[in-house]
């Protein structure tokens, strides 16, 4: 599981509960690109907005969970990030 928390995230995370990513883009570029839909990356999304324009070129697949019943927004950013 990848971590991603906008309160206490840190720019050098690593994908931790303990330290997790503090933006969406890394944690995809750190998803696993084998996984599959009967054993997808999971990537755990705390409270915030994430505006961010998310572009997914490997074949793996990603499942997005809010960590909680929590309000969790991804938006669309104007810039585009390719992972």
């Amino acid at each position: 599981m990848i971590y991603v928390s906008k309160r206490g995230g840190e720019q050098a995370g690593i994908g931790t509960s303990q330290r997790p990513f503090l933006n969406i883009v890394p944690a995809m570029a750190y998803a696993n690109p084998l996984s599959s839909k009967s054993n997808p990356s999971i990537i755990h999304l705390s409270e915030g907005n994430f505006e961010q324009q998310l572009i997914y070129h490997e074949k793996g697949t990603i499942i997005f969970r809010g960590t909680s019943a929590i309000k969790v927004n991804i938006t669309n950013a104007p810039d585009n990030i390719d992972v």
